[in-house]
């Protein structure tokens, strides 16, 4: 029999392909280690910086440069409860003037509909340098319930929860406003700082460190109220302290519409006030 009658057989081609695309798979593997592009390796990076943060490292303190107060007025733009919307519309704007800012978190809010993921929060402390401060658990505003065993795991645990995720809280924030002594001896046996829900502006350095005031914006709060209070912290060289909750079109109690936002935010620049993270007032105080 000539070779041009012998039969073919498709199974002989196997010992021709699967080495070949072993040949090829390999070849890619390798040749796509090396010709990875540059920014990826950067954002590979930059991922595991801001939120792979290794458990065998102590919790990383506040941003506290080395602010030198030149006797000025000073102001501080400071959210409450963790809402989403301060991450995706407020963070975004106050970078766009180079502004930081504080917030203060409630933990078990954290991943909930409407609220911050961990990695969110982490991503404000570590990459938008904003100063992170304990807002309780569950936020629970009832002074009715400020029994000792409610207290203690939402004013330490709360601290500890953030801590668990790489962040020391240094200033505690008190939900509605509502304390008690006790809720205040608690404060200022494991805080520096604690800051209410009363209105006003303070003076620098401060005199009570457990007595921080702020104002809170709305949308029922005019702007001609907050060039007011930005004349007086300038011409009387206090703290100024504009504290937010929700940043949306709703027209909710405490809602702000992101455009009168971004107003308010001309109007501190305009101003010239330096804008500045709580504790780096805090500071200021003799210790």
């Amino acid at each position: 029999m000539s070779p041009s009658q012998r039969s073919f057989h498709p199974e002989m081609l196997q010992w021709l392909i699967i080495p070949a695309l072993l040949i090829w798979f390999s070849a890619s593997y390798l040749l796509g280690i090396a010709a990875q592009p540059v920014w990826l390796e950067h954002e590979s990076q930059k991922t595991a910086q801001v939120l792979a943060i290794s458990k065998d490292q102590p919790p990383a303190l506040p941003a506290k440069s080395d602010f030198i107060w030149n006797q000025t007025g000073l102001v501080t733009f400071w959210f409450d409860d963790g809402w989403l919307t301060q991450y995706t519309l407020a963070a975004p704007l106050l970078n766009k003037y180079g502004y930081t800012a504080a917030i203060s978190i409630p933990t078990d809010l954290i991943g909930y509909e409407a609220y911050m993921s961990w990695g969110q929060v982490k991503r404000l402390f570590h990459v938008y340098n904003w100063e992170i401060t304990a807002h309780s658990r569950t936020h629970n505003c009832d002074r009715d319930t400020f029994a000792p065993e409610i207290l203690t795991p939402e004013i330490i645990g709360s601290q500890q929860d953030l801590m668990a995720q790489g962040i020391r809280p240094d200033i505690y924030v008190v939900p509605c406003g509502k304390t008690t002594p006790e809720l205040i001896k608690l404060v200022k046996d494991n805080y520096i700082s604690m800051r209410d829900a009363t209105g006003g502006l303070n003076p620098i350095p401060i005199n009570d460190p457990y007595t921080i005031h702020a104002f809170t914006l709305h949308d029922h709060v005019s702007l001609d109220q907050v060039q007011l209070w930005l004349d007086q912290a300038q011409t009387e060289k206090l703290w100024l302290i504009l504290m937010f909750h929700q940043l949306d079109t709703t027209g909710g109690e405490y809602s702000l519409d992101p455009k009168k936002f971004e107003v308010v935010i001309q109007q501190v620049t305009q101003a010239g006030l330096p804008v500045v993270n709580p504790s780096q007032v805090i500071n200021l105080l003799p210790r």
